[in-house]
C-alpha cells in the first residue's frame, strides 16, 4: 500500500474531477469510483480524448479507498444554479470531513475575473457563496464536520472568496486554492469592515495556497494568502506548451525518454509531484505584471483587463459574457495606453521581467547566465507615418463628400428640391463625408499609439543605456 494522501492532495485530485466534463445527475450521493467507473470506454476520456489526461489521474487515484470512497453529491447543475457556478461536494462518511470543489473558469466566465481584479464581488463569487451556503444547509453541517473548500484557477479564487465571505464560516476548516488569483483591495477592504481584526485573521488563517511553481494566474490581483501558507509543486511542462504551467494535470506529470524515437513523453499519476522550494522564472514574471497592472487606475484596470478576458472569451467562440459582460471602446483605449505600458514596464524594468524574458530569447538560458539588460525596439516610427497616410486618406474622402455636396447645390433650378436625384446625391454626400470622419479617428488613435510606443521605447533605450 502506497503512502497516504494528504488533505491537500485530495483537494487536488477533486478539482482535477471538476475538468473532466462530467457532473452526476444523481440527486443521490454517488461514490466516486463509481462515477469513473462510467466513464471507461467513453472515447472523450480514453487515448486521444478530450478529458483523457484528468482521466488517468482520477482512474489512478480512485484506486485508493480515501479517493474512491468518497460520495459524490449536490452537484451544482442539481440544485439550479448556472453553468458557470460548477461546483460540486463530496463525502467522507469514515471521516465526518466534507469537500467542497469549485471548478475553473467555465464557458462565459473570463470577463467576470477581469471583474475580479477591481470589484468588490463579483457575480460569480456571489453565486459561490450561495452555493456553499445551501450545501451547509442541506448537509446539515455543524463544527462535528471537518469542512475543506477548494478549488483550481477561477475555482480557487471562489474558494478564498467563499472562506472569506460566507455566514457559515467558522464551520470551514481549510481552504485549499490551487492556481487560484487573488482579490481586488475592495473585496479586501470589504473583509476587513465586515468583521474585526481578530476574526478577519481567524478566516485568513484558513486560506493555503498550492501554485504550480511556473503558474501565471496564481499572481495576479491582491494576495491574502499568508506568504507562509503558499506551497509551489513541480510542473514539468515540454517547450511550447505554455497552458500546461496552468493546467492542474501537470501538478500529477512527469517526463519520461522514449528511447525508441528519442523523444519525451508526458505521463500522468494518480499522485501529486512533490514540492519544489521556490517560484519559478515565469510565475515571478506573472507577479511582477501584476504589481504593475494593479498600479492603474481603477477605471483604466479594470478596462484593460476586460480587452485581455473578452479576447479569451472570444477565442472561445462568445462574444460577450456569461452575464452580458462585454468590450468597449473605453476598455480597448485603456489596454493600449495603460495596459500595454505596463506590461511593458513589468517585462523591462523588473528582475522578474528580465529574467523571464532572458530565459524566452536565449534557447540555452537555462545553462548560461542572463544577460543584465535586454533591449527592445519599437518601431513607432513606421507606425507613426502609416497614422500620417491614413489621415491624409481621411481629407481625400471628406473631401469627395464635399465634392459630392457641391453637385447636388450646381443642378438646374428643376432638378432641385424632393425628388430621387437630389436626395440620393444628398444621402451619398452625408456617407461618405461620415466614412471621412471615422477614417481621421482611426488615424488620431493610430498616432496615439505611435506616441505610446515613442515613450516605450525612449523607457527602455534609457535603461539599457544605465
Amino acid at each position: 500500500m502506497g503512502r497516504k494522501y494528504t488533505e491537500e492532495e485530495i483537494s487536488m485530485i477533486l478539482d482535477t474531477y471538476m475538468y473532466l466534463g462530467y457532473q452526476e445527475a444523481s440527486k443521490e450521493p454517488v461514490e466516486l469510483k463509481e462515477v469513473i467507473g462510467k466513464l471507461s470506454g467513453v472515447p472523450e476520456y480514453g487515448t486521444g480524448g478530450t478529458y483523457q489526461n484528468e482521466y488517468r489521474i482520477l482512474e489512478q487515484a480512485v484506486q485508493d479507498e480515501q479517493i474512491g470512497n468518497l460520495k459524490v453529491c449536490y452537484a451544482s447543475s442539481t440544485l439550479g444554479f448556472d453553468q458557470g457556478t460548477k461546483a460540486c461536494t463530496f463525502l467522507d462518511e469514515k471521516n465526518d470531513r466534507i469537500f467542497v470543489a469549485y471548478r475553473g473558469t467555465g464557458d462565459g466566465e473570463w470577463p467576470d475575473n477581469g471583474l475580479g481584479m477591481t470589484k468588490e464581488i463579483t457575480i460569480q463569487q456571489q453565486r459561490a457563496v450561495d452555493y456553499f451556503d445551501t450545501v451547509a444547509r442541506k448537509a446539515q453541517l455543524t463544527e462535528n464536520h471537518r469542512v475543506i473548500v477548494t478549488g483550481h484557477s477561477k475555482g480557487g479564487n471562489k474558494a478564498q472568496f467563499v472562506t472569506m465571505e460566507t455566514e457559515f464560516g467558522d464551520l470551514i476548516d481549510r481552504c485549499y486554492s490551487v492556481d487560484g488569483q487573488g482579490m481586488s483591495e475592495k473585496a479586501d477592504a470589504r473583509f476587513r469592515r465586515k468583521y474585526s481584526e481578530a476574526e478577519y485573521q481567524g478566516r485568513i488563517q484558513k486560506l493555503y495556497g498550492i501554485h504550480g511553481e511556473n503558474d501565471y494566474v496564481s499572481p495576479l490581483g491582491n494576495q491574502i494568502i499568508p506568504e507562509d501558507h503558499v506551497t509551489y509543486i513541480r510542473t514539468p511542462v515540454q517547450k511550447g506548451n505554455f497552458a500546461g504551467y496552468h493546467d492542474i494535470t501537470y501538478m500529477f506529470a512527469t517526463l519520461v525518454l522514449d528511447r525508441t524515437t528519442g523523444k519525451w513523453v508526458t505521463q500522468f499519476t494518480g499522485r501529486r509531484n512533490e514540492e519544489v522550494l521556490k517560484q519559478g522564472s515565469l510565475g515571478k514574471y506573472a507577479s511582477e505584471l501584476s504589481k504593475e497592472i494593479m498600479k492603474l487606475p481603477e477605471e483604466e484596470r479594470e478596462g484593460a483587463a476586460n480587452v485581455v478576458m473578452q479576447g479569451i472569451e472570444a477565442a472561445g467562440g462568445a462574444s460577450h459574457g456569461l452575464n452580458g459582460e462585454k468590450t468597449t471602446l473605453a476598455d480597448v483605449k485603456h489596454f493600449l495606453f495603460a495596459g500595454i505600458p505596463a506590461i511593458t514596464d513589468a517585462t523591462t524594468k523588473t528582475a522578474g521581467g528580465l529574467n523571464f524574458l532572458g530565459k524566452t530569447l536565449w534557447e540555452d538560458s537555462y545553462t548560461k547566465e542572463i544577460p543584465d539588460r535586454i533591449c527592445i525596439e519599437v518601431d513607432y516610427e513606421a507606425l507613426a507615418s502609416k497614422s500620417e497616410g491614413l489621415s491624409a486618406a481621411a481629407e481625400e474622402t471628406i473631401r469627395l463628400g464635399e465634392q459630392i455636396q457641391s453637385y447636388e447645390k450646381e443642378m438646374p433650378f428643376y432638378m432641385q428640391g424632393r425628388n430621387l436625384v437630389t436626395f440620393q446625391l444628398k444621402q451619398v454626400a452625408s456617407e461618405v463625408e461620415h466614412l471621412g470622419k471615422k477614417i481621421q479617428k482611426l488615424a488620431s488613435l493610430q498616432q496615439e499609439i505611435a506616441a505610446c510606443y515613442q515613450k516605450a521605447d525612449e523607457q527602455t533605450e534609457e535603461l539599457c543605456n544605465q
